[in-house]
């Protein structure tokens, strides 16, 4: 059975807990004195930490910008209505958004002429007004390139 609130440990729970610690060994009456000073103050410490290490006060925070895993740029911009649950817009649909003045629906596609999610200079991005058609664009481009290298291999 699992531990639960106000579940007191006999000495022999506490010492099977010290034989299998793996870093420095501890007295049966240091482990009671470190769970004493620590009882009541684990949920404190930690609600007072996420206050504290908001935003421009943790040492991880970059300006509101990162980087995410396909190499797209990410800002911080809490009053947008298609933010992520942290609070993130991809930059390139940003600066599209910038451009039209309005803002796009999530349906809306913005793509990479460059296929680099890094350049989002408006002359490399093109709006397409849903997944479909971004798909059709991508598949006939396909098709024109090898059509070229067929016809380069022929030669």
């Amino acid at each position: 059975m699992g531990q639960h609130k106000g579940y007191k440990q006999t000495e022999e729970h506490i010492k099977k807990r010290i034989a299998n610690h793996i870093g420095a060994k501890r007295s049966i009456e240091t482990c009671k004195n470190i769970s004493k000073a620590k009882k009541g103050k684990r949920i404190n410490q930690s609600v007072n930490q996420i206050r504290d290490w908001n935003g421009i006060n943790n040492p991880r925070w970059h300006g509101g910008i990162r980087m995410e895993r396909e190499n797209y740029i990410l800002i911080k911009s809490l009053n947008h209505p298609y933010a992520n649950k942290e609070g993130y817009v991809r930059e390139h649909r940003l600066i599209m958004e910038q451009y039209l003045r309005r803002f796009l629906t999530p349906k809306e596609v913005v793509h990479h002429l460059d296929h680099n999610p890094l350049n989002n200079a408006i002359e490399n991005l093109w709006l397409f007004s849903s997944h479909k058609e971004h798909q059709k664009y991508e598949r006939m481009i396909e098709k024109i390139i090898k059509e070229e290298l067929k016809c380069l291999t022929t030669i």
